[in-house]
């Protein structure tokens, strides 16, 4: 009897896994295709794409990456798997030109999404962007992080149905879209959302391959791989290691011994394979890529109204910016979630993902690790926690079953209702500050950061820049983050028709104009430019909180 038994009981789970999977796509689907929608629809800093609605502006780092993705693009185009023989490697990666402060994986996917919408539709830039050595436009690489926000949030979508149900799932993919500091990194040529995608690719294969069993050899092998392709992507990656060894040796002691160096040793490989840059000079780039996150220009963080050296931020900092950008129900309902831990059937599953959630915080608390830029750094923490409220929403759509008529009406308009922030701030979602700060008024109050990544100044303010001042206008910037920040603004075609000269500020000659995006650690205060004599004229407002304005000396 038990050998008839055992086969029969095999034999049902596949089909039933199989026929779980369309169902829990459904909702998942939905949602992430929406959400794609509605990134996509709003990418454009200003004019580049003026038949769309308007998008954030450009920010800081954005160009950085742009240029070394399509170059990465084009050197793949050009070399296609040659590229890895040593003498291409050496081409291309030992290049004058070429920049390893960032993995190729993050950057090459913004370049071949930039060089596929611009074979397709190309983005209106100013004459100015053809005199560059290389032409590109930022616009068009932004569609790389949209297409990798859409299919994280299907993979937590999915993932979610298949072991909690469909509300959960659903619920889950929705909360993920909800989060305004997500949703808002969503519409920029940076790394941080395809690091979310890797990150969440590698960690939610951990969670579900991994069997209560024990971790298998071929399992731990692919999820070697995905571990190599999410270091390939940033450096955040070096956070899941130490978690999946720790998740591994707690639940399997010595039987995972063998399945983790099998997961290391892959890791390891697909990391140095991906990266041909290494190969130059092995170890001395290994050391030096890894030694350049503790060797790196100082930024200044302003929190609780004083201003820090990102490395001697106080300890509490990722944690407070954690609670203060999540929408409040998608909060309670991620501590409702916890509460599945007290389930046998998942648990392993969920401490893994309770693991991602609670490992970049504590990394960026520990003393002397730079933390900066809100929650972009730990950007990496949503992912687990939109997970966790899909299953505490489902929680309360079983408690309000209990209690009220139509509870799914009733836990609809729960899901909405943290929407209010993400329409109310648009589209200026890295600005945004949840209820349980007072919003983002509350948060000035606080002494919070305002605008930390220059996206405020964007086609509303630029638009009414170009109608007030006189073709020829010589403006003052501040604050210049880096000498290249101006370069990205002459970009774009409305400054191009207002004609404006873009000076730093503070610098001869002095212009009659200022414009300023108000990173409060860097940028010089209100007080102080009314001082000297500096007088407001327009400016970009959420909450009533100054994100950008324009100032015309007046003595």
């Amino acid at each position: 009897m038990p050998s008839d038994a055992s086969p029969k009981r095999s034999a049902n789970r596949v089909p039933k896994l199989v026929l779980s999977l369309p169902r829990a796509l459904i909702g998942p689907s939905i949602v992430a295709a929406l959400a794609l929608v509605a990134v996509l629809a709003t990418l454009d800093p200003a004019d580049c794409r003026p038949s769309l609605p308007e998008g954030p502006g450009l920010t800081l780092d954005e160009s950085f990456n742009v240029q070394m993705g399509v170059y990465l693009s084009r050197s793949v185009a050009d070399y296609g798997v040659g590229l890895l023989h040593p003498d291409s490697a050496s081409e291309v990666f030992g290049a004058k030109g070429y920049n390893p402060d960032h993995p190729p994986l993050g950057r090459l996917w913004l370049g071949i999404a930039h060089d596929l919408v611009e074979s397709y539709a190309p983005a209106k830039l100013s004459s100015y962007a053809d005199t560059l050595p290389v032409h590109f436009a930022i616009v068009s690489a932004r569609v790389g992080s949209a297409v990798a926000f859409a299919l994280t949030v299907l993979l937590i979508g999915v993932f979610t149905a298949r072991r909690w149900g469909q509300l959960a799932g659903t619920s889950a993919a929705l909360c993920f879209v909800l989060l305004p500091r997500v949703f808002g990194h969503a519409h920029f040529a940076a790394l941080e959302t395809i690091m979310n995608l890797f990150w969440t690719l590698a960690l939610l294969t951990t969670a579900s391959l991994w069997s209560k069993a024990g971790p298998a050899k071929k399992a731990a092998a692919l999820t070697g791989v995905l571990l190599g392709l999410a270091l390939l992507t940033k450096i955040q990656a070096v956070i899941l290691p130490p978690l999946v060894v720790v998740w591994t040796i707690f639940f399997w002691r010595v039987r995972s011994l063998l399945p983790l160096l099998i997961c290391g040793v892959t890791a390891a490989v697909t990391f140095g394979v991906g990266w041909p840059w290494l190969w130059l000079d092995a170890p001395g780039n290994v050391v030096d890529y890894f030694a350049r996150t503790t060797d790196r220009t100082v930024l200044h963080v302003w929190y609780f109204g004083e201003r820090f050296v990102d490395r001697d931020v106080p300890w509490h900092y990722p944690w407070v910016c954690f609670v203060a950008t999540v929408p409040i129900g998608i909060f309670l309902a991620g501590l409702l979630g916890c509460g599945e831990l007290r389930q046998n059937d998942r648990r392993r599953e969920l401490l893994l993902i309770v693991g991602s959630v609670l490992a970049p915080l504590v990394l960026f608390s520990l003393p002397g690790v730079a933390v900066y830029d809100g929650v972009r750094l730990f950007l990496v923490a949503f992912p687990g926690w939109a997970i966790l409220a899909g299953l505490g929403t489902q929680k309360l759509h079983a408690w309000l079953s209990r209690k009220v008529k139509k509870p799914t009406v009733w836990t609809a308009a729960f899901l909405a209702s943290n929407a209010v922030g993400l329409v109310w701030l648009y589209p200026y979602h890295l600005s945004y500050y949840s209820a349980a700060v007072g919003g983002s008024a509350g948060a000035a109050r606080l002494g919070f950061e305002a605008s930390y990544w220059g996206d405020a100044i964007s086609r509303s303010l630029l638009d009414e820049i170009a109608d007030e001042l006189p073709p020829g206008a010589l403006v003052e910037f501040a604050p210049l983050m880096h000498p290249y920040q101006l370069t990205e603004l002459y970009q774009l075609p409305v400054i191009e028709r207002a004609q404006l000269h873009l000076k730093p500020y503070n610098t001869a000659p002095r212009g009659p104009w200022l414009l300023v995006f108000h990173r409060l650690a860097d940028a010089p205060s209100e007080e102080r430019l009314r001082s000297e004599g500096w007088a407001i004229v327009t400016d970009v407002k959420r909450q009533d909180v100054r994100l950008a304005s324009l100032w015309q000396k007046q003595r």
